[in-house]
């Protein structure tokens, strides 16, 4: 072989690794692009799903005060019942002391 073959040969070995290891960077690159996006787009659902998270945290608290306050409204209500009830008694007692009086006479 000649010098100028075995230079050729070289050369043609070279321009060989030079496109394989283009093709192994292009690869590589749009491989490492393709987990950025994977992971961007994982992040973007992490953000949605931490507001959504927000947004059902809210409206438990919100629901479980409004369940306090129809709490304390049924106590009032049952209080204000029990009053009643207790003065309706007192009453209609009264009432049944002036109708026996009434009748004793």
């Amino acid at each position: 072989m000649g010098e100028s073959t075995v230079h050729a040969e070289i050369f043609t070995r070279l321009n060989s690794l030079e496109q394989s290891l283009g093709a192994h960077v292009a690869s590589c690159t749009e491989r490492r692009l393709r987990e950025e996006e994977r992971q961007q787009h994982n992040d973007e659902k992490i953000v949605e799903v931490r507001k959504v998270m927000t947004e059902i945290h809210a409206n438990i608290k919100e629901t479980n005060k409004k369940i306090d306050d129809v709490k304390l409204n049924v106590t009032e209500i049952k209080t204000k019942f029990a009053i009643i009830v207790t003065v309706g008694g007192f009453i209609l007692s009264q009432l049944g002391n002036l109708i026996a009086a009434w009748v004793g006479k």
